[in-house]
């Protein structure tokens, strides 16, 4: 049975990331082999096949980056610029306020015209996850 690193790591690096990636391989090549002797319906058991494999398959067919050190696996942040910032709400442009009244409670507001196009506010997510379709390619800590 594979082992499970348990570290706290504080941010992806290189070398977590290939060590993930080797396991997660490792733990589907062992699923396989588990299908074996599992006491499973039959046609369930091929279509668990044929889904491992296919897996499998595609990581085959990725460009591998285990020894590649040119690859940023954490590559710098890429959120747009704020032209002008508001000083008391930092993520958002200068040119929304917050304002509250009695009844309606609190909103928010313009201050000047907006063209189209512009980022008025701009914040890293605190939740992110990689959408399915993308789970064999890309790496779930960077998106890349």
């Amino acid at each position: 049975m594979t082992q499970v690193l348990r570290s706290h790591i504080v941010g992806p690096t290189y070398k977590s990331c290939t060590y993930f990636l080797h396991l997660a391989r490792d733990s589907y090549k062992e699923a396989l082999k588990a299908l074996d002797d599992a006491k499973v319906d039959a046609q369930k058991k091929m279509k668990m096949q044929r889904d491992i494999q296919q897996v499998l398959a595609f990581y085959q067919k990725q460009k591998s980056v285990f020894n590649d050190p040119n690859v940023a696996i954490y590559p710098g942040r890429e959120l747009p610029n704020l032209e002008r910032r508001s000083t008391k709400y930092p993520a958002i442009s200068d040119c929304i306020q917050f304002r509250h009244q009695p009844g309606r409670g609190r909103y928010a507001v313009a201050t000047r015209d907006i063209v189209v196009g512009e980022f008025i506010c701009v914040e890293e997510p605190c939740v992110s996850r990689i959408l399915p379709e993308f789970s064999g390619s890309n790496c779930s800590n960077c998106f890349r």
